[in-house]
């Protein structure tokens, strides 16, 4: 997994079953996750980001220092997604770029899990079904289950030696038209 995902919550260690999200470095001091896991209410400063967190080990945290959320085009939703810049940069993990590519056919999901939050995640395959591919801010369906806490967790595809974010998860379960539960997940739009 790499460094530069991480799990965002609210205090430095949640109890299992606490609402925890998934974020990914994206810049030093950047990070990218679902917009509904830093929701209007939320101080920045009371947001933690542990990258790389396995077991009780992360390799950095750091807490909130400012909430950016992409503007919506006048007349529509705004995406769900949000950005945190953190309050001091992360220097012992890499960020991992945006795709400017295409949407691509396989990716792979990292999320944590609220029912273990210190678990290291596992890479799961979640294969592309529908929705636009190219244009950011635009949602795509997925044929794989998210779990809670998996908001905010990157869709990864491979780009060149090496990993970019092609989406964030931002919901899953049953979906008309799907024989089972699917994710969908929004392309994110240039920092």
């Amino acid at each position: 997994m790499p460094a530069a995902v991480g799990r965002l919550s609210y205090q430095e260690t949640p109890a299992p079953g606490r609402a925890i999200c998934t974020a990914t470095l994206i810049a030093p001091d950047l990070v990218l996750t679902a917009g509904h896991c830093l929701p209007e209410e939320i101080r920045a400063e009371g947001v933690w980001f542990a990258a790389g967190l396995s077991g009780d080990t992360a390799v950095e945290t750091r807490r909130g220092a400012q909430i950016l959320r992409p503007a919506a085009p006048p007349g529509t939703v705004p995406p769900d997604i949000a950005f945190l810049r953190l309050d001091r940069p992360v220097t012992e993990a890499a960020p991992l770029p945006v795709s400017s590519a295409a949407f691509p056919d396989q990716t792979l999901l990292f999320g944590y899990d609220r029912t273990a939050p210190s678990a290291r995640p596992q890479a799961r395959p979640c294969p592309y079904l529908d929705g636009d591919r190219l244009t950011a801010t635009a949602r795509v369906v997925l044929d794989c289950r998210a779990v809670s806490g998996n908001s905010g967790a990157p869709l990864l595809a491979r780009q060149g030696d090496g990993w970019a974010i092609a989406g964030v998860a931002v919901a899953s379960g049953p979906l008309q038209g799907y024989p089972r539960a699917i994710t969908i997940a929004v392309i994110p739009p240039p920092p």
